[in-house]
């Protein structure tokens, strides 16, 4: 009955900014579950820094469909935005994505789903959104991401409080001025934490 963890996503599941394997927060959720009684194994964070959500599917989820998942977490999308991908382009990949990450699971709800946390707001990243030109924000493609979950009975949690409070504790952000410091991602895994406990005990 061990509980199979598997993280899919890009920088913000990977750490970067942090210590990897260490203080990213699918290492922390694993600890304090386990500490708090759950017999569960993170057995891959297949999150790499710079994926979009295209090389979820290209890269992440062959590997995903091998490893018997029975929890999962997906954080992605922030590279798509960045990077200009059309957001109907992203709605249809979130979509595939999510069918096949809920596919092996005991129900949808075993996945749980983040948001693309409010990067634009960093020092770096306010630099990369004047950069933009299709003038569509990180809340339209939440909002993406909210809706194709709900369509599913999937659980969302809105990581876009958390990540805004830099502008007034620089603590929470690495030196790189861009990724969340070990710091907020202590504080994601806070936010995490009861609805998997909740979900898995």
């Amino acid at each position: 009955h061990k509980i199979r963890y598997v993280a899919l996503g890009d920088s913000y599941t990977a750490g970067e900014g942090a210590k990897a394997g260490t203080e990213d927060f699918p290492t922390l959720l694993t600890h304090d579950l386990r500490y708090n009684g759950l017999d569960i194994i993170l057995v891959a964070n297949l999150a790499r820094t710079g994926r979009t959500s295209q090389d979820v599917i290209d890269l992440e989820l062959p590997v995903y469909s091998v490893l018997r998942p029975n929890f999962a977490t997906l954080l992605i999308g922030a590279n798509d935005w960045i990077r200009e991908v059309p957001i109907e382009t992203f709605r249809q990949n979130f979509a595939y994505i999510l069918d096949k990450a809920i596919e092996p699971l005991p129900d949808s709800k075993h996945l749980i789903i983040l948001t693309i946390p409010a990067y634009d707001q960093t020092p770096v990243g306010i630099g990369l959104g004047l950069k933009r030109t299709d003038l569509i924000s990180i809340h339209e493609f939440n909002e993406v991401i909210k809706s194709e979950a709900n369509n599913r009975g999937a659980g969302v949690l809105d990581l876009t409080q958390v990540s805004l409070d830099v502008r007034k504790d620089p603590s929470l952000l690495s030196s790189d001025g861009l990724h969340p410091s070990a710091k907020q991602y202590a504080l994601w895994e806070k936010l995490i934490y009861p609805t998997a406990y909740k979900i898995l005990r």
